[in-house]
């Protein structure tokens, strides 16, 4: 079968993306899937550019290389020029794609609705491996020494080798995984909607503290301080000890549920600011002690997570709103709403707005600088924290074990349990060939298929029916 998962458009018909070449990705779809140029701004809040998709826009962008990634609910991922919208590549997934993209070293990591975490090549839109989970995966992937990690609605919480697609290890929690992990010296932080946060040995998986809220965690924890916070369906925001998992402060806010991903940058304080919203609210807390320093109402009941570009912090939702870090103070808003939360890159704000991608000028001159972004949490950009990773990527199929043997004394080989295994007679080869328990390729089927937790699938296969949510 024909695998279209990833296109270019111009002038000509879709490429498919098994016989496309890789020249094919300086050819944009502008004109296919639309996109709108804006006249030349300079005012804070107005549109650069704005780029319709074919379904709403979830995922927060990323910037890399002077191009965004993008997920929409339309079964794509996007790749863009950050300057004018021009299309590079599209890749097609068979289901919702609400996670953000994370790149690392040419290659775009991303979840889909339709089980998959999926490894792209970042220039070409190829895909280089997919990894089948057993739920959806909104979770964005984070990767960290060559690991990709991802949390799915299957309930657990994967480590899989970046470079090859192969598991490392599996974590099951007792209940969906949303939010995204944060991995910061060996240890991966990540939530559930048991109302846990677990703590994780990021090398073997295994269990090093838990922390139990009053609610279920949807988003996405951030790390700074010496401190995990994290935020939980009972309205309250906690601050946990990052080696012991005690609680150092917790801060209720206004509504039950609805909060957003927290992240934490430095404000015109000598501490730093966390900021987080409710379902009519943006919050700046003081991230060392907890106690609100401020908050801000806004029209809407579904905020997305904010980011924080010098003293300027972006949030939203009927409207985008920038707020003065200090006070909480509107400096500007739009008319159009947010779905994703933004990204800021370079003096522009990039953020989803219902089925379109816009890129905003921020009037702050800088980029994301909060926690959320600088750990690849929610989107990020060339800045992160881990974006200097070298991958090369590995696809070849896994080796299959074999059995030790040993001679017995009538000279005939033995496996470890001491069954002969060389000089059979006649009747066992008859039998053997019967049964096809000795057909090439036996050994590594086993194998593959032996592979624990999940699915790894060298090229995408097709046919299977998925449950999109």
């Amino acid at each position: 079968m024909t695998d279209d998962r990833s296109e270019t458009t111009g002038h000509g018909p879709l490429v498919s993306r098994r016989t496309a070449l890789r020249t094919t990705a300086a050819v944009g779809f502008a004109a296919t899937v639309g996109v709108t140029p804006a006249a030349a701004q300079s005012s804070s809040g107005d549109v650069e550019w704005d780029f319709s998709t074919g379904g709403t826009v979830n995922s927060s962008p990323t910037i890399v290389d002077s191009f965004v990634y993008v997920g929409s609910d339309d079964g794509s991922v996007y790749s863009l020029n950050a300057s004018n919208a021009y299309g590079r590549w599209k890749f097609g997934t068979d289901g919702p794609v609400r996670s953000s993209p994370l790149v690392v070293d040419g290659i775009v990591f991303v979840g889909s609705n339709d089980n998959n975490l999926y490894a792209i090549d970042a220039e070409s839109g190829e895909e280089e491996w997919s990894f089948e989970t057993g739920g959806s995966i909104v979770s964005s992937p984070v990767v960290v020494d060559k690991t990709a990690f991802v949390g799915s609605r299957d309930g657990k919480v994967y480590a899989i080798d970046a470079e090859s697609g192969r598991q490392s290890w599996t974590y099951e929690t007792g209940g969906q995984v949303d939010g995204s992990p944060v991995v910061v010296n060996g240890t991966v932080f990540i939530g559930s909607y048991d109302n846990m946060l677990y703590a994780l040995d990021a090398e073997s998986g295994e269990e090093v503290w838990t922390f139990e809220t009053g609610g279920e965690i949807q988003t996405s924890p951030t790390v700074a301080n010496e401190m995990v916070y994290v935020s939980s369906e009972d309205a309250n925001v906690y601050a946990v000890d990052i080696e012991s998992g005690e609680e150092q402060w917790s801060e209720g806010l206004y509504r039950n549920g609805g909060l957003t991903a927290p992240t934490v940058a430095e404000g015109a304080y000598s501490r730093d600011t966390l900021f987080v919203a409710d379902t009519v609210r943006v919050h700046g807390l003081n991230a060392a002690v907890g106690g609100s320093r401020w908050s801000t109402r806004f029209d809407g009941s579904d905020p997305v997570a904010p980011t924080v570009m010098n003293d300027h912090v972006f949030a939203g939702d009927d409207n985008t709103v920038a707020l003065d870090a200090e006070n909480g103070e509107k400096l500007w808003e739009t008319s159009d709403g947010i779905t994703s939360a933004p990204t800021g890159a370079d003096d522009t704000v990039f953020l989803g707005s219902d089925d379109t991608v816009y890129s905003l000028i921020s009037g702050t001159g800088g980029s994301s600088e909060d926690s959320r972004v600088t750990l690849g949490t929610l989107g990020h950009h060339d800045g992160w924290q881990y974006a200097d990773q070298t991958l090369e990527i590995d696809t070849s199929p896994p080796e299959p074990e074999q059995e030790e043997t040993t001679e017995s004394d009538d000279g005939n080989e033995t496996d470890t349990d001491g069954n002969e295994t060389a000089d059979q007679s006649d009747d066992e080869e008859t039998e053997s060939a019967e049964t096809g328990s000795n057909a090439p390729g036996f050994g590594i089927s086993t194998t593959v298929a032996a592979l624990s937790g999940a699915s790894y699938v060298l090229k995408r296969r097709f046919g299977a029916d998925t449950d999109n949510q």
